[in-house]
């Protein structure tokens, strides 16, 4: 049998000074540890704060609220955006957390070099909607756009920590139901083993800048009661970038091995 290509390139970054930046507010920000007895909703509500205060979104930037077959998302578009290009985008954040500047701004540098307009699913969060709400949600928005005329060799679909996991989930299930397929998955961090048992998850625990393994193990609890209960997800033609000293790093290698 033919060994499968090796698709893994390492490419060595220097962090910018608003990589650095952030870092450094993340590192502050996360002092105070969450366990079972943390109130979720209530954290929820103070990282929304912090994201209102701190990120940005440059001026040109239209966001507009829409409905997606019972889904609230925001489509994110440029003077320059050209509409038949279009990237479903999956904010990360545990499966807990919604940034809505932070991620916002993210899409809007991609649509910016793309030539596109971006659409951000609210996807139901846990724990008030664990597990399987989330991907629930995602397959709706998709299927929705396929609705709506949207051509899917025209759609990215991206996502970022738990919004790669639920971008993965998303194109298996499409391609279970014979549905058609977007051009290419683009995976940023991907949070694909909810077994959180790789060895990047130890090895990195203290470094990353945002996820300690204590806070994933009790947000896994309120997303899933099982950590195999989500199952695997599948690959479609992915694309992933990951930090070298990050605690999700060993997932790209998830995703190659499925």
């Amino acid at each position: 049998m033919d060994k499968p290509p090796d698709y893994h390139r390492r490419i060595a970054l220097s962090p910018s000074w608003r990589t650095r930046a952030l870092n450094t507010l993340l590192r502050l920000t996360r002092r105070r540890r969450i366990t079972q007895e943390s109130d979720v909703s209530a954290l929820r509500r103070e990282y929304e704060e912090i994201d209102a205060r701190c990120f940005q979104v440059a001026p040109d930037v239209q966001r507009t609220p829409v409905d997606c077959d019972g889904v609230p998302a925001e489509w994110i578009t440029l003077p320059d955006s050209r509409h038949e290009r279009v990237v479903l985008y999956l904010h990360g954040g545990s499966f807990a957390f919604r940034f809505p500047n932070a991620h916002a701004a993210l899409v809007s540098r991609l649509c910016r070099r793309l030539g596109a307009r971006a659409l951000v699913p609210d996807y139901r969060l846990a724990p008030e909607h664990p597990f399987p709400a989330a991907p629930d949600d995602c397959q709706r928005v998709y299927r929705a756009l396929i609705a709506q005329g949207v051509v899917p060799a025209s759609m990215v679909l991206a996502g970022d920590s738990a919004g790669g996991n639920l971008a993965l989930v998303t194109i298996h299930r499409a391609k279970a139901a014979g549905e058609p397929l977007p051009s290419c998955v683009v995976l940023l961090s991907p949070a694909l083993d909810c077994t959180l048992t790789s060895p990047s998850m130890a090895d990195y625990d203290g470094h990353d800048p945002m996820l300690q393994l204590s806070t994933l193990l009790v947000l896994r609890r309120c997303y899933v009661q099982s950590p195999h209960q989500s199952g695997k997800p599948r690959k479609q033609s992915p694309v992933w970038q990951t930090g070298a000293r990050q605690g999700l790093s060993d997932s790209r290698l998830s995703s190659m091995a499925i």
